[in-house]
């Protein structure tokens, strides 16, 4: 039985990898394997560690001469795996630079998915003034976790907002230091909405959204993706914040950064940043999980640079907060 461990293991590594690159090259429609989409860039390790196991299976074979050539297919499909999820995760770690000196003002967003209202409004209320934050989006938040973030003070730190709050979660709302003007409501199922702020002379646009989840109708999923998508290709915003539920393997995400929009991750060259589930509160207790998806983003309009993001741990919720340092042209 010790020796069908190896390549047991091997076989069942190769076997999540390629259908991991399946389905991402595939882009399936069904519930179910559009949410194995999100999970690609696991297919990295799978490969790492089937390679691992076949060289083991080379080094303690007392066959190497004759076993090396059957191993070869296996070891190149390996190989294969490897070069294609690094094309499709290697702009995230490579940044477009630093913004010209004579660029327009610095912004600091942050993105936040309240769990049907039950994150800790006052630490991230906190959390928003430690990182000074210009605008905040939360999702999911309701009339009760509204009131209480303003009870802890959001209004005086952010004292302008848009969109509203909701029971459930469909509440979606923008707050921000700047005057906001001009909401208009973008017809996806939970509230998304459009609204411009000005600042220092600069008058900009933001998209604040949140589709609903695949887990639970792809095909409504699939529908608010469309309607975002005509809403960013008629007049692309400068900024796009929220919860997408789509991470940038999904072909949903790649359009609408086809429509003239960039991931500010991969912009500032951040790397691979998972949100969910966050340890606020998935991951609590002895079977906690680390984030593994990358499902709330930042999206920058036509010459907006990103130069920084990072996720932050905010109690109660099984979201990561997203934080990014823009600059406007």
């Amino acid at each position: 039985m010790r020796r069908l461990l190896l390549p047991l293991g091997a076989a069942a590594c190769l076997l999540a990898g390629a259908g991991l690159s399946t389905v991402r090259l595939v882009q399936p429609e069904v519930g179910l394997a559009v949410r194995l989409v999100a999970l690609a860039p696991w297919a990295v390790p799978a490969y790492l560690l089937a390679l691992l196991l076949l060289v083991s299976m080379l080094l303690t074979s007392r066959a190497r001469r004759h076993l090396a050539p059957r191993l070869a297919p296996w070891a190149a499909l390996a190989v294969a795996g490897l070069v294609l999820h690094g094309t499709w995760l290697a702009p995230l770690f490579v940044g477009a630079g630093e913004p010209p000196a004579d660029a327009g003002p610095r912004l600091r967003v942050m993105t936040a998915n309240l769990l049907n209202g039950t994150a800790d409004a006052e630490a991230l209320v906190r959390l928003a003034e430690a990182q000074d934050v210009d605008l905040l989006a939360v999702q999911e938040v309701t009339p009760t976790s509204l009131l209480l973030m303003e009870e802890a003070g959001l209004n005086e730190q952010l004292p302008f907002h848009a969109g509203q709050a909701l029971y459930g979660v469909e509440g979606t709302m923008l707050y921000s230091r700047f005057p906001l003007s001009g909401e208009r409501a973008v017809p996806t199922r939970w509230t998304s909405f459009v609204v411009a702020a000005r600042v220092e002379g600069t008058r900009f646009r933001v998209l604040v959204t949140h589709p609903e989840s695949p887990m639970g109708n792809a095909a409504q999923w699939r529908e608010d993706h469309r309607v975002l998508r005509e809403t960013v290709g008629g007049r692309p915003p400068d900024l796009l914040m929220g919860d997408l539920n789509a991470t940038p393997d999904h072909r949903e995400l790649r359009a609408l950064l086809d429509a003239g929009l960039r991931d500010a991750a991969e912009q500032a060259g951040s790397g691979w940043q998972p949100t969910w589930p966050s340890a606020g509160e998935v991951g609590r207790g002895p079977l906690s999980l680390p984030p593994v998806v990358t499902i709330d983003h930042v999206l920058v309009g036509d010459g907006w640079t990103a130069t920084r993001t990072r996720t932050l741990e905010v109690p109660g919720t099984d979201h990561a907060a997203l934080v990014a340092e823009v600059v406007a042209p």
